[in-house]
């Protein structure tokens, strides 16, 4: 037996296997194959042909004809012939294909500049099996050729992005997107020579709707009666001013989730994630979302393979910062991954970042043409195109024609020094790291410092260990990382990055607690203990001198919510709809209170009563400030408002303070929650004064609140009217006397102010601020103010002198810190950590007081 055959005999081994567990298919016949039958005078030719030989004839007419019968598990093909490069084959060669809904009549050029394998047609629905045959009659070029054909099976699927429901044109075009998807049946791919089958299932990659929640409903009825699912995931529209996590957990079970689609039994994995931060803009990955992703792709079975979806572009400079991006990828070394889809830009694009494919979805709404257009994936055994395709257009545009990758290749770093989460006492970093799993040659390795695009280089040789130091003698104490990259004589560079703590002296951390999952949870201080949130859904009690864990109370979904503690009893809100309180001491809960939609605002305990918001369920009248029995939780009255609310209310003198994301700031009765006035600076709901906590002052008569333009609105606490602004200010608070008004800068500094907008400051201090709506938090004779990247800065009171300074944590910040009366800091972080800070000498503390 000839080689070619014993190949040919173990092919058709092969694919009765495939047809016995229903494997997605590629299945090779060729010319010489038994279920190929000829009629007229072909010749045989055993030159650059695929197995022993090819067919050739010249000139003739359609009676003289090979015919390549092949038998298929039923369901979606695309058809490929086998060519070598040539100059004088036909360049009207006639194919029929025989499918499922008739007949395909195809006239094919055979000259090719390169040998391998193109597409005949597709994609065609065999039901059980299929013919196709090649006519001798042609009218250019010296000879037709038949050669091998392969059959692979095929399945698609649309990526669309950024649909903006709720905005006029944005609801619009992806209505038009829906009703083109609804009537559409195979879908052209551009020049890929192919058009796609129906798609099985939809990715939405974020920006579904305009402003969250308030337009859930709407989004579901453009997207309703669809011949298929749609996945969506969140974007920066549908979590910053009410977050749709929780609709997304009650349509799929979880956020994240995933999903699997099987073509003739193979196992496509697709992991939906949401790349914000809850009520923010923002684009990171929290701990428990990298965690779960982690938990989910490895209970996979091996070289399954994997897409991602999500909203946030990984390859940009920040949003999410490459710290972010960085520890996703990290994450998804180990596994198959073939893509992520991602949306964000409204543009058509793909490209590889750190060898992991990255596709962006368009815009239904697009914002540039007023046209929408979406993304059409077909995913072969060997191959995976994607095309783009605009809403009107007869056909796709090719984007991208990729050969899926094999097996994880990418290579095993080991960074042994600094090890992750390790804590380093002294001033110089020392970088050991070696690599495994590879025959080239290293050519060069080196390492970057928090992410700072300056490589210095480590010593060593073979496979290491390679070896470098770094003096960390000026740097700021806290949370750091590095990243390795190892460089080859061929493929990558291969990356390895690594996660530490620094002090040498003081500032440092006195105790640091494993939240396992992430906090936007300011944590609230008594004498004795912390209580701190996190979004894998518990409130722990903390010891405040050493960070022992007292109690933990589970809930049932994110707690958001900065808690507050009185009367022996601590108060919250969580994801789930409700308010919880607990006895501060035990952790029992007492009571809890089924609020109108998420409660991720902080309370605020004032005497009897506890006052927080919600941001609604999205729809009309949910959204509320309530105020409650703090002994009872009954409720005492509801407020409504026209959009969410997520602030930390203030009250002074009976009057209860606080914004919502309709545009408007209110003051509302502290005791029967009837209106006092509301104001309003903007009229436009992006620059609400929705989420930085107020600041009322009985000395000025004033509350002061800065909203989403970075306004400062200082406005009489009796007639609601305004009485000065000034721009540039993301927020605000007062110093402990209630005498002064501390600024945060959108310029960075931190300025201490008296109560008018005329007299100079009395002070500002750069505190390496940025735009967040993040306040400062003071106590005594200092501020602690927090940047969006863990930088947290205590300044003293009197003339804004840098006490010191501590790096909390690396991924966004966007809560405060809290502060005692000795300036240690209290703050938790969306890494995950609780941590105490101390600038005071611990030498003559007992050593439990130490981390």
């Amino acid at each position: 037996m000839s080689s070619y055959k014993i190949y040919l005999f173990l092919m058709m081994c092969l694919f009765a296997f495939a047809l016995s567990s229903s494997h997605a298919v590629e299945m090779i016949v060729d010319n010489s194959d038994p279920s190929v039958t000829v009629s007229g005078a072909w010749t045989t030719d055993t030159s650059n042909c695929f197995g022993d030989n090819k067919f050739t004839h010249g000139q003739g007419s359609d009676t003289d004809k090979v015919t390549w019968t092949a038998s298929l598990p039923s369901g979606w093909y695309i058809v490929y012939f086998r060519m070598n490069t040539n100059t004088t084959y036909a360049t009207d060669a006639r194919y029929t294909i025989v499918h499922r809904d008739g007949t395909a009549n195809l006239t094919l050029n055979q000259q090719r500049d390169s040998t391998g394998w193109f597409v005949l047609g597709g994609a065609y629905y065999f039901d059980g099996g299929t013919t196709v045959t090649l006519s001798a009659q042609f009218t250019s070029g010296d000879v037709v050729v038949a050669d091998a054909l392969q059959f692979w099976s095929v399945f698609s699927f649309v990526q669309m992005s950024d649909s903006h429901v709720g905005y006029t044109r944005g609801t619009a075009n992806t209505i038009a997107v829906v009703n083109e998807l609804k009537t559409q049946a195979k879908v052209p791919m551009g020049t890929y020579g192919f058009d796609a089958p129906p798609p099985s299932f939809a990715l939405h990659s974020g920006d579904f709707t305009e402003y969250g929640q308030e337009y859930w409903s709407t989004l579901m009825g453009v997207f309703s009666d669809m011949p298929f699912n749609v996945y969506f995931s969140q974007g920066n529209h549908d979590s910053t001013w009410s977050s749709c996590k929780e609709r997304l957990k009650e349509k799929y079970g979880k956020s994240p989730y995933a999903f699997d689609h099987y073509d003739r039994g193979e196992r496509y994995h697709f992991a939906c994630l949401n790349s914000t931060v809850i009520q923010s803009p923002r684009g990171s990955f929290s701990r428990e979302e990298l965690d779960w992703l982690e938990q989910d792709l490895g209970s996979l079975e091996p070289d399954t393979p994997v897409f991602l979806n999500f909203h946030h572009p990984i390859n940009g400079a920040s949003d999410p910062k490459p710290f972010d991006s960085y520890r996703l990828l990290e994450a998804l070394r180990p596994f198959r991954v073939l893509a992520i889809f991602y949306g964000h830009g409204h543009s058509f694009n793909q490209t590889t970042f750190d060898s992991v494919r990255i596709i962006q979805g368009g815009s239904t709404y697009n914002d540039s043409t007023d046209i929408g257009g979406y993304n059409v994936i077909a995913v072969t055994p060997g191959r995976i195109y994607v095309a783009k395709k605009i809403v009107g257009d007869a056909a796709g545009s090719s984007l991208l024609n990729m050969t899926i990758p094999g097996a994880p290749v990418y290579l095993r770093i080991t960074v042994s020094s600094p090890a992750k989460d390790s804590i380093l006492k002294g001033s110089t970093l020392t970088v050991t790291a070696s690599i495994s799993g590879t025959s080239n040659t290293v050519t060069a390795v080196d390492f970057e410092w928090n992410g700072d695009d300056v490589w210095r280089p480590l010593s060593g040789s073979g496979m290491g260990p390679y070896t470098g130091n770094l003096d960390l003698s000026s740097a700021v104490h806290g949370r750091h990382w590095i990243r390795v990259r190892f460089t080859m004589d061929s493929g990558g560079p291969w990356y390895k990055m690594a996660q530490f703590w620094h002090w040498d002296d003081f500032p440092k951390a006195r105790w640091i607690v494993d939240l396992e999952a992430s906090s936007l949870s300011m944590p609230a201080i008594n004498s004795e203990t912390v209580y701190v949130g996190s979004n894998g859904g518990s409130l722990l009690c903390l010891r405040k001198l050493t960070g022992q864990k007292l109690w933990k109370y589970e809930a049932p979904s994110d707690v958001v919510s900065s808690p507050d503690t009185a009367g022996g009893r601590v108060v919250f809100g969580c994801g789930d709809s409700k308010v919880y309180c607990l006895d501060a001491k035990t952790g029992e809960k007492l009571w809890d209170k089924t609020c109108a939609g998420p409660v991720y605002g902080p309370p605020t305990i004032d005497g009897n009563s506890v006052f927080i918001g919600t941001i609604g369920s999205g729809e009309p009248g949910s959204r509320y400030l309530y105020s409650l029995d703090l002994y009872t939780g009954n409720e005492n009255w509801k407020f409504p408002t026209e959009n969410a609310i997520e602030m930390k209310p203030a009250v002074l003198d009976n009057a209860v303070f606080f914004g919502a994301w309709d545009t408007y700031f209110y003051a509302v009765d502290a005791q029967t929650g009837i209106q006092k006035w509301r104001y309003r600076r903007n009229s436009n709901r992006y620059y609400s004064p929705g989420d930085s906590w107020p600041a009322a002052s009985s000395e000025a008569g004033m509350v002061f609140v800065a909203d989403r333009q970075y306004y400062l609105s200082a406005i009489n606490i009796s007639t609601g009217i305004g009485d000065w602004v000034r721009p540039s200010v993301s927020s605000q608070g007062l110093t402990p006397d209630g005498k002064g008004l501390l600024q945060r800068l959108t310029t960075g500094n931190l300025e201490r102010t008296v109560f008018d907008n005329t007299t100079p400051a009395e002070w500002s201090a750069n505190a390496s601020l940025d735009s967040a709506p993040v306040a400062p938090i003071s106590r005594r004779l200092c501020t602690a103010i927090v940047n969006q990247d863990g930088l947290v800065t205590v300044l003293n009171l009197d003339d804004g002198t840098i006490v010191y300074q501590f790096q909390i944590g690396r991924g966004y910040e966007l809560h405060p810190v809290n502060i005692d009366v000795n300036g240690d800091i209290y703050a938790s972080t969306y890494e995950g950590f609780a941590l105490s800070v101390t600038n005071n000498d611990l030498s003559n503390m007992e050593a439990w007081s130490y981390y």
